[in-house]
């Protein structure tokens, strides 16, 4: 039964993700045809004023872009009513799946009438609000045991501030002795999601925020792709990558500083991402390094595991955090004044850009965990 629901879960997903595609390319489709639109308007005006004795041969270039632009204009309209069919054809097939909510439901009453209990909880924790799964949860005996059972455990991912280990990677760059838990942060609980936000204590790994020094953004960048491929498959076993939420990731400009107003791109569905500007501000007080004292700021500083420091993760000889390590810069999601620079917090604690392809940045990942998984 858990296989059915991952895959339901995993068909979900691709229809959700193919729509997005689909309105994106839509709406990419009505950009270009109001550009050829306005184009058409601004040849016609002009054909409407070129008169004269020695104006026919304009006239005849004028009339042939026009055709162009109106030839344009319809192979665009078909695009688009291809694109109108897809999608209609894609919402029927996302309202035919079966409901996630029903099949996590029958998964967790099975669980519950043969005892685990444990695995009932997390199930019905998933889905609260649906059927009768409040009741259920309030009044039944054995899973209100089971609520107070994991209470222990979860504690520390409720408390604000608080250190708690989940995954491994390699950080004392010895791999003879395997790979390291990692110690996460915790920045911040959601109580009406059952929901903490993490980030990594230190640097886990140097990499660049894009392997060629070009414009991206955070959906296009190589670092994005790295850590919800290779970094999420090494860090975490697939029960643990399971209780790692999908977020979605915001990347307006709200996100960013304000001081260099360069586009964040589009939203991101996302398991790990990095933090942006605005939640760098919001959690350790990140100020752009203009703002006086902005570089005395021990709390947003880090220091880069072992492991980083070999592969290159810049470390000062000279600015320490607030445990008297060596502080290296480390990455943020959101754009640096250019489109080929990202947003970074310097080894002093203060915000500023850097080059897309600057490879000794330190990695801080981040993530909401689910804290109704059954892992728990």
């Amino acid at each position: 039964m858990e296989a059915e629901l991952s895959a339901k879960r995993e068909a979900h997903s691709e229809i959700e993700e193919r729509i997005r595609q689909v309105q994106a390319d839509v709406d990419a489709l009505k950009t270009e045809k109001q550009h050829a639109e306005e184009r058409l308007a601004q040849l016609r005006a002009d054909l409407a004023v070129c008169h004269g004795l020695f104006a026919a041969k304009k006239q005849a270039r004028l009339q042939a872009s026009i055709s162009e632009e109106d030839e344009c204009c319809a192979k665009i309209d078909h695009q688009l009513e291809e694109m109108e069919t897809v999608y209609k054809s894609l919402q029927v097939e996302e309202a035919e799946q079966p409901s996630i909510s029903e099949v996590e439901y029958q998964i967790a009453q099975f669980c519950l009438q043969n005892g685990l209990i444990a695995a009932a909880y997390s199930h019905f924790a998933r889905i609260r609000g649906y059927r009768d799964v409040d009741s259920l949860l309030a009044n039944d005996d054995n899973l209100v045991a089971a609520a107070a059972a994991r209470e222990p455990k979860l504690a520390p991912y409720k408390t604000v501030g608080s250190y708690v280990s989940f995954g491994r990677y390699e950080q004392d760059n010895n791999t003879a002795n395997g790979q390291e838990p990692i110690e996460w942060i915790v920045l911040d609980y959601d109580a009406a999601n059952n929901r903490a936000l993490l980030v990594s204590r230190y640097g886990l790994d140097a990499k660049p925020y894009n392997t060629s020094y070009t414009s991206v953004t955070w959906e296009t960048c190589s670092l994005r792709s790295w850590l919800n491929g290779d970094f999420l498959r090494t860090a975490f076993t697939a029960e643990e990558q399971g209780a790692i939420l999908i977020t979605t990731v915001d990347n307006s400009n709200s996100q960013g500083y304000s001081g260099w107003n360069t586009d964040g791109g589009n939203d991101t569905q996302d398991k790990i991402f990095l933090l942006s500007y605005a939640e760098a501000k919001r959690y350790f007080g990140v100020q752009h390094h203009s703002v006086s004292g902005s570089g005395n700021n021990t709390r947003s500083r880090v220091s880069p595991t072992a492991y980083a420091a070999a592969r290159g993760a810049y470390t000062s000889s000279s600015d320490k955090t607030a445990k008297g390590k060596s502080a290296g810069w480390w990455w943020l999601r959101s754009p640096g004044y250019f489109r080929n620079s990202a947003a970074y917090v310097i080894d002093d604690g203060a915000l500023s850009y850097f080059s897309v392809d600057s490879d000794n940045g330190s990695v801080r990942p981040a993530f909401w965990i689910n804290l109704d998984s059954d892992i728990f």
